[in-house]
């Protein structure tokens, strides 16, 4: 039994007449009726009841093109997964998330674009943080990350889709709040919440070095790794800390107050980083479709 045997006695059973299919399926009536005499005595039963020229289906004959269908629907289906996927379109993808991804409206619409246009890829999110998300990447585990770069690592392609700076979050009723401009000299005995070193050593170093060349070393009262927690810990009065400038736009105006502090510049680049050698096509079709986005925040 074969694709072309079951389209066969698919016409037969549609047309209930071996010529009438014979010239739906451009071959002669001769060659219809052996591969059908061929299924049934393959299957052992009778799929046709014979009235001279006209046939019908027999019981079991309607029960096996219920089957049929089925059998060519899914080679049909099976066809088209493979031709996608020589395109790119079927696999999976599994991506790292930081806090700061999370919350990014270009991230957001960049998965959005890629969930519409590959359907069939598995997307795989993990909320991590930037520490993980490189780890992951390095040892396999995931393909991409949505992370801040600070630094340069010959082993990862990045894209970057955001430039950003640090602002300083201070609780709203802080004396500080009522400055014209701050400085690191200011923020000398201030409580921080700072996030801890294994979330990424490469940021926590370059933060404390920025501020000790501007005359500060910072008091760390509080570790804490996840934005929400680190905004709603200053709310309170725990203390003051610094985050990426792009928390501002998803923090709600009454809990706290970002602030520029002249002398504290650190830029990161929201970016997706994958290891160079990824040659994954899937991976390769979210880096187009960030490209595009950038071209068209570029227009």
């Amino acid at each position: 039994m074969d694709i072309r045997t079951l389209r066969a006695f698919i016409a037969a059973a549609e047309a209930e007449n071996l010529s009438r299919a014979a010239e739906r399926l451009n071959v002669v009536q001769s060659a219809l009726s052996y591969q059908i005499r061929s299924l049934e005595e393959e299957l052992q039963v009778e799929l046709f009841v014979r009235q001279g020229r006209r046939i019908r289906l027999s019981a079991i004959g309607k029960v096996f093109l219920e089957d049929a269908h089925k059998v060519l629907e899914a080679m049909t289906q099976a066809s088209r997964r493979v031709e996608r996927a020589v395109k790119g379109s079927v696999g999976e993808l599994r991506i790292g998330v930081e806090t700061v991804g999370s919350r990014n409206k270009i991230v957001s619409e960049a998965l959005l674009a890629f969930r519409e246009r590959f359907p069939e890829v598995a997307l795989e999110l993990s909320p991590l943080t930037v520490g993980a998300i490189l780890d992951a990447i390095h040892s396999g585990k995931i393909d991409a990350g949505f992370v801040q770069m600070a630094w340069h690592d010959p082993s990862l392609d990045t894209i970057c889709f955001q430039k950003a700076d640090w602002l300083l979050v201070l609780p709203r009723t802080h004396p500080l709040t009522k400055r014209s401009t701050l400085r690191l000299r200011d923020l000398e005995g201030e409580p921080f919440v700072w996030r801890p070193r294994r979330v990424s050593p490469l940021v926590y170093d370059r933060m404390l070095a920025t501020c000790i060349m501007g005359g500060l070393v910072p008091n760390i009262a509080q570790e804490a790794y996840n934005e929400d927690l680190m905004i709603n810990l200053v709310s309170v009065g725990l203390g003051v800390c610094f985050l990426v400038e792009t928390a501002k736009l998803y923090c709600p105006e009454n809990l706290v107050v970002f602030r520029k502090v002249e002398d504290f510049s650190m830029p990161v680049e929201l970016s997706l980083a994958w290891r160079r050698d990824n040659n994954s096509r899937t991976l390769h079709d979210m880096v187009g479709i960030l490209e595009a986005l950038n071209r068209s925040g570029d227009g």
